[in-house]
């Protein structure tokens, strides 16, 4: 009787360890999945869906996470990271336990000393536990996530904002501990890209992903701002309701939006054109930046 209590407790223990190691996988899985999910949605297509009643609040999360990306890729990596190595710490040990009575009992003739069944126990251990992480950690959701990104995003976003807000604290800690490391060399940092290129008085080359506020700035224009984009292109993806193709334009007011470079899904390079007057001719700062030297 107390042979069988001793093997129930075990089983139960081994049952419980398994459960605890599935449980990290799905964790990895999660992360990875929501991360590749957000990054590669279609922005037009989520705006597709924040005008529909079905999806409008659960798109516009999205978007929001589309939005604030270091936010929320903070996140990702944090999880990503903390489960990978809670799974190598218990599983690594877990497997250990169950490997080194089979490798004791194999009919293997005399090692080094060094080579004892536990240090075998546990390489084979570590290379397991490594393969079941990359395969159904990594590997999987990223397959998955990608072959419909929108639609996980949708999934999953809500779990993903409640980790946001439950890992606030820790991501408070480590980016002050960031900015304290290397904050200097930011503020030292000089743009390698010029975001704003002057073709001739009444238009510009413009990066995409320049902020809004920026651009209104330096160009004495005067985009309206909002929640649902914060760049160049968002507002331009915003008007046509997706991403547009290569040489597509936009009228808004005075101003003509043309779709100069597409890569990837993303709009990089955009055609601010003005029909009435020079851009930034209204701000002589500006104009001096803009114009070229003579």
């Amino acid at each position: 009787m107390t042979f069988l209590h001793t093997i129930e407790i075990e089983a139960a223990e081994a049952l419980l360890q398994l459960a605890i190691l599935l449980v990290l996988v799905l964790v990895i899985a999660f992360f990875v999945a929501a991360e590749l999910a957000i990054v590669s949605a279609s922005k037009g297509e989520i705006y597709r869906l924040t005008q529909q009643t079905e999806t409008q609040a659960i798109a516009q999360q999205v978007q929001h996470a589309q939005n604030n990306l270091k936010q929320y890729l903070s996140v990702t990596q944090t999880g990503t990271t903390a489960g990978s190595l809670l799974l190598g710490w218990l599983g690594e040990g877990a497997t250990v336990h169950w490997i080194e009575p089979w490798i004791a009992r194999l009919p293997i003739p005399p090692l080094p000393a060094m080579l004892t069944s536990h240090s075998i126990a546990t390489a084979i251990a570590f290379l397991l536990v490594t393969y079941v992480e990359i395969v159904l950690g990594e590997l999987v959701p990223k397959v998955l996530a990608s072959q419909a990104p929108e639609r996980t995003a949708l999934l999953l976003i809500r779990p993903l904002n409640l980790c946001s807000y439950l890992f606030a604290p820790a991501l408070v800690v480590l980016n002050a501990t960031v900015n304290l490391l290397i904050g200097s060399r930011d503020r030292e940092a000089v743009p390698s890209d010029t975001p704003i290129v002057h073709c001739d008085p009444y238009s510009v080359k413009v990066d995409g992903s320049m902020d809004l506020q920026d651009l209104n700035q330096q160009l004495g224009v005067n985009f309206p701002p909002s929640d649902a984009y914060k760049t160049l292109a968002g507002f331009m993806i915003h008007q046509v309701g997706h991403v547009p193709a290569e040489r597509d334009r936009v009228q808004w007011g005075e101003l003509e939006l043309e779709a100069l470079r597409i890569r990837n899904n993303r709009l990089e390079t955009i055609l601010l054109r003005q029909v009435t007057q020079p851009l930034g001719s209204a701000v002589t700062l500006a104009e001096e930046t803009l114009l070229p030297n003579s």
